[in-house]
């Protein structure tokens, strides 16, 4: 059984060369995924991922969100601004890396990047990794002793695991 890492990234950056186009930010968002070493869900019904272009004045740009297999990747990018504003959201029930996300996004030649990088594993804390691999020992050591990572209890099961609810505080 996969322990989930539950790790989500958020980054504002202002652009100097904002993607416009929706063929492009499609491809753009389907090489982050790849970049990371995430796959597309496939879905019920037209393209993953989907995007928008919105012609309001005031909130005119892009919208695109892809379901991947671990979660969700979604940006917003405001292109009538100057500079440009991306909104960018990034979380997986795998493993993360920043680096990766924040050189994806140099083909808009961000001016100023601000983010923040999240271990949602048990609530709403900044990451700190060594905090985040302690937490998943933990996870592991107690859903180990609940019998749910032995072979013998998900044959019991049939194949469906599922934890308790766990209180951390």
């Amino acid at each position: 059984m996969i322990v989930p890492e539950h790790k989500h990234i958020i980054v504002r950056a202002e652009v100097e060369k904002p993607i416009k186009d929706t063929d492009e930010i499609r491809v753009w968002v389907s090489d982050l995924v790849v970049k990371l070493g995430m796959q597309l869900a496939i879905v019920e019904h037209g393209y993953n991922p989907i995007v928008a272009y919105v012609e309001d004045k005031g909130n005119r740009g892009l919208t695109v969100c892809a379901i991947i297999k671990t979660s969700h990747i979604a940006c917003h990018i405001w292109d009538e601004l100057i500079p440009s504003l991306v909104q960018l959201d990034v979380y997986t029930c795998s493993t993360l890396d920043k680096e990766k996300v924040l050189e994806h996004l140099e083909v808009m030649k961000p001016l100023k990047v601000d983010y923040k990088v999240f271990d949602r594993e048990y609530k709403l804390d900044e990451k700190i990794e060594e905090e985040g691999v302690r937490r998943g020992r933990e996870t592991a050591e107690y859903l180990k002793s609940q019998g749910y990572m032995s072979k013998k209890k998900d044959k019991e099961e049939e194949g469906v695991v599922t934890a308790p609810m766990m209180d951390m505080e």
